[in-house]
């Protein structure tokens, strides 16, 4: 029973979804992911009415955590927010700056380079971005390779997970398909 609806209209798109969730009436339990929690929340109640019994409200982010929540804890990881991310990324700077990163070194010590470093290191992880293959790219790369192996390092040592690392198990979980 697949549908494509294509359409600039947000209204038709919320039409279409709402006629298609009425359509699985007949299952024990439904997931509807939104850009926010109170937009799938909208939705949800706009197309069930009251009938909320067994329908699921979350972000992709809440469905990803919701997923990993089990590997992770049966490999004894715990999740890492944004700001944790950037504290560790700060601490590589810091034992790194005296000498190693040439290249950042005028910059070391203000607040926005572990900030944008963190942010960096995120996406590098996100795209499976080795801190070899970053070092291979130049002078500034090197310098980001080093931090970056010094916070995959932190985060092993802390039994930390990253955003990153938090999908890689969700999607290992979505896969396995014995999640509820």
């Amino acid at each position: 029973m697949r549908r494509l609806v294509q359409s600039t209209s947000y209204a038709v798109l919320l039409d279409a979804a709402a006629e298609f969730l009425a359509s699985l009436k007949d299952y024990p339990e439904i997931v509807v992911l939104a850009q926010t929690r109170g937009a799938a929340d909208d939705f949800a109640r706009s197309a069930c009415g009251g009938g909320l019994l067994g329908v699921h409200r979350m972000t992709l982010t809440g469905l990803a955590v919701d997923l990993a929540e089990g590997p992770l804890a049966r490999a004894g990881l715990t999740p890492v927010g944004g700001l944790s991310a950037e504290a560790m990324v700060a601490r590589a700077i810091h034992k790194l700056k005296a000498e190693s990163i040439p290249y950042f070194q005028p910059v070391a010590d203000t607040p926005g380079l572990a900030r944008a470093a963190a942010r960096t290191i995120a996406e590098l992880r996100l795209e499976g971005v080795r801190p070899e293959q970053v070092a291979a790219t130049g002078l500034p790369g090197r310098d980001l390779a080093r931090m970056a192996a010094l916070f995959e390092e932190e985060l092993a040592n802390r039994s930390g997970a990253d955003f990153a690392l938090l999908l890689r198990h969700a999607i290992a979980a979505a896969r396995e398909g014995k999640h509820r």
